[in-house]
């Protein structure tokens, strides 16, 4: 179950973008960050299946505890709207605690989903990705005026 999860997972990721962000040379994994534009409400019902997707790992990045591996031990980490979950000061360190921890080596992709700046201004450009949903979504946000 967890397999297929993780293939939908990714089959979703890469159609709202995550596909055209190339691995940064920098960093010792592949990181992944899309950005939901600005008409795009956390309640969409995109998010409803993949919406606690990370939570458990949030409290074993932050105090550096051992992360779950697949069968070949590698890591793929995916967090979906992780600022719900983690203090301002956290959001800031979110990313260079993942960078610090202490399984790294086993890290080989981060998939992030989040609209909080605090967490983006720890990722380079090339790692990000802004995505939209067509203007005639029935679940796009509100905006002043409409």
């Amino acid at each position: 179950m967890i397999m297929s999860s993780l293939l939908r997972w990714d089959t979703w990721f890469d159609n709202l973008g995550g596909s055209s962000i190339p691995k940064s040379p920098d960093l010792p994994y592949h990181l992944r960050v899309l950005v939901p534009g600005y008409r795009v409400s956390p309640r969409h019902s995109m998010f409803d299946y993949f919406l606690d997707f990370g939570r458990g790992d949030i409290p074993k990045i932050i105090w550096n505890k051992p992360l779950t591996s697949h069968g070949d031990s590698s890591i793929h980490l995916i967090f979906v709207l992780p600022e719900r979950w983690l203090s301002v000061h956290e959001q800031h360190m979110f990313i260079p605690w993942i960078v610090k921890h202490h399984q790294i080596d086993k890290i080989t992709k981060v998939d992030i989903i989040t609209q909080e700046a605090l967490i983006v201004g720890n990722v380079g450009r090339d790692s990000i990705m802004l995505f939209e949903i067509p203007e005639d979504d029935p679940e796009r946000g509100r905006l002043e005026g409409e």
